[in-house]
């Protein structure tokens, strides 16, 4: 099995800001994972939102070999918001992380307010700040985060139970009891498993009781 990369990991967290957070696999809160190595990582991710176009994301290339430290900068910037918005939003954060996040994400948002437009893109709108390396990409990520966290959808975020995911999703089934960030993956797996336990058990059953009562 081929390990996933930034141009093929599943983006079905149902909101941005909780897609960018699934950019990494976290354990216990903490990144795990990363599938953001460099800038051009970056863009690849934003080029599959719709946040870029392909000239846009060539413009962007040119710049980030022109000013690597400010590319690195953009990258390492990208990933404490990304680290702030998962305390912000996971489920039963404790409140020092959530303090601190909270603290992050409001410098992150005075950052780009006062620099924040809106620009024609692919028929419809999106959000923009100046031109730069990070100007297409933190501000619709952290107004997303924004809009989820004061809406009652945030009540709906859950983490994946799939063996190692842990991503964060936003639960819109009827019943509010979804348990995995995708059927088809981490749903299934577990099914497998479930399954396979389910019937092992079975098959040593048996055995077990005769080698219980004797022979």
């Amino acid at each position: 099995m081929h390990q996933p990369t930034i141009a093929t990991i599943r983006i079905n967290g149902g909101r941005l800001c909780l897609d960018f957070i699934n950019t990494t696999t976290w354990t216990k809160s903490l990144p795990d994972w990363d599938f953001i190595g460099d800038y051009p990582d970056l863009l690849t991710w934003g080029r599959r939102q719709s946040l870029i176009e392909r000239s846009q994301a060539a413009h962007l290339t040119e710049l980030a070999e022109s000013d690597s430290l400010g590319a690195e900068g953009t990258v390492s910037r990208s990933k404490e918001l990304r680290t702030a918005l998962r305390d912000l939003l996971e489920p039963g954060t404790k409140p020092a992380r959530l303090e601190l996040a909270l603290e992050r994400l409001n410098g992150h948002a005075a950052g780009i307010t006062g620099a924040l437009r809106l620009v024609a893109a692919g028929g419809g709108f999106r959000l923009a700040a100046d031109a730069g390396l990070d100007g297409w990409l933190f501000p619709p990520v952290i107004v997303s985060a924004l809009e989820l966290v004061t809406s009652p959808a945030r009540s709906r975020v859950r983490v994946c139970a799939g063996d190692g995911c842990h991503w964060l999703f936003l639960d819109q089934s009827r019943n509010a009891t979804r348990r995995w960030c995708s059927m088809d993956s981490c749903g299934n797996r577990a099914k497998a498993r479930s399954h396979y336990v389910s019937h092992r058990k079975a098959a040593i059953a048996p055995g077990a009781a005769r080698g219980r009562h004797g022979s």
